[in-house]
């Protein structure tokens, strides 16, 4: 919104990360600024309050970054367990995941694999050693939890590797295909185990290569037959609904929050 201001705050939630559906655990505070018209579809079939504005993503200009690019270099965002559904054995998840990055350096020819691990696995030994017995280089762009300019960070890396993967369909993937990358889904995916009384929000669909096979065909692929994908990033992010500075700030709800 070209506001800078520490103390301003939003009344609301925004939607963080890729999913099928869009919904609060909590329904206050209301309402959800949401990322694209399936997940508001979503919000008004449940008779939730809320706004479809794109992915904060979009909102970066990340588009416009140059950077200089290893041609031959790997990026992987396997994906990470949540507090509501843990890795049923968090080891054998790296170990496995790093075998079939390792296989792909050896048989591709990259001379660049990078991981990047969500803040609680990198900074686990358990999961980032394993990685790195493989020769795998471990990154993380979230910390410390919370950093500002973890978009811009994962924008970068996207921009200076030639191609992106990941073992699901998800955020990274809808990134790299909006910053015209090769990306492509595969790999194993770990089995994870939900705690008793948990809520949990993650589509479980998103977990099946059969579901993606079948609704994002071009992207469940072998690494050769991986391509751009731009149209499918754009309507992820929900770039028809980015809106200008002006507008936006029309629509979020805005308030002062003075630090106690």
């Amino acid at each position: 919104m070209k506001v800078y201001d520490e103390d301003l705050a939003i009344c609301g939630q925004i939607q963080h990360g890729w999913s099928l559906e869009a919904r609060s655990i909590d329904p206050s505070p209301l309402p959800l600024y949401v990322w694209n018209e399936r997940s508001h579809k979503g919000l008004l079939d449940r008779g939730q309050d809320g706004h479809v504005i794109g992915a904060p993503f979009l909102y970066g200009g990340f588009e416009s970054i140059e950077h200089e690019m290893s041609t031959c270099s790997l990026l992987a965002f396997p994906d990470h367990s949540t507090v509501g559904c843990r890795y049923e054995d968090r080891y054998k998840a790296a170990e496995d995941y790093a075998k079939w990055l390792n296989e792909i350096r050896k048989t591709e020819g990259f001379t660049q694999v990078s991981v990047v691990l969500h803040y609680n696995d990198y900074f686990d030994y358990t999961t980032s050693s394993v990685f790195n017995r493989y020769g795998l280089a471990p990154i993380t762009c979230g910390s410390p939890l919370g950093s500002v300019d973890y978009l811009q960070r994962t924008a970068e890396l996207m921009c200076k590797h030639s191609v992106i993967t990941s073992n699901v369909t998800g955020t990274a993937i809808f990134y790299a295909c909006y910053l015209k990358k090769l990306a492509f889904v595969g790999g194993p995916i770990p089995n994870r185990v939900t705690l008793n009384g948990s809520t949990e929000l993650a589509s479980k669909e998103v977990f099946d290569p059969e579901w993606t096979k079948e609704h994002f065909p071009s992207l469940y692929c072998k690494l050769n037959e991986a391509k751009l994908n731009y149209e499918i990033g754009c309507k992820e992010l929900g770039l028809e609904h980015k809106k200008v500075p002006f507008k936006l700030w029309d629509i979020m709800q805005m308030a002062y929050m003075k630090p106690a």
